[in-house]
């Protein structure tokens, strides 16, 4: 994947959303990539809001099978990692069953994105 201007990312977001957004307006981490002509892992992708996710995607043009074997790819990590597959530990994590991690929330992200992708409720 290819790094892309704040301009491209602008007219995506404006596609996506119908609207536009202010440079200031969007996340950190990719106010830095696009500054810096750099493109976001997955684990910063993961982490943005939704429509500005979904601009970074349009800017990139990914086809949402891509987006999809990269989520994949990233949960499969996160369930050989702590032992349970990404369902187990939605409910756990939503029941309080288990400790405050920051690796949690980057899971419940990514878990969310991939319902969401895939047309399933979150």
């Amino acid at each position: 994947m290819s790094a892309i201007s704040y301009e491209k990312f602008q007219e995506a977001y404006r596609k996506v959303t119908g609207r536009s957004i202010n440079f200031n307006d969007i996340t950190e981490s990719l106010q830095k990539a696009l500054k810096e002509k750099k493109t976001l892992d997955t684990r910063k992708f993961a982490k943005l809001p939704l429509e500005e996710a979904a601009a970074y995607l349009e800017a990139h043009r990914l086809p949402k099978e891509e987006v999809i074997k990269m989520l994949e790819m990233e949960l499969a990590d996160f369930e050989n990692q702590y032992g349970m597959p990404s369902h187990v530990f939605m409910k756990k994590w939503r029941n309080f069953e288990l400790d405050e991690k920051y690796e949690f929330f980057i899971w419940e992200s990514s878990y969310k994105k991939y319902l969401q992708l895939n047309g399933q409720k979150v």
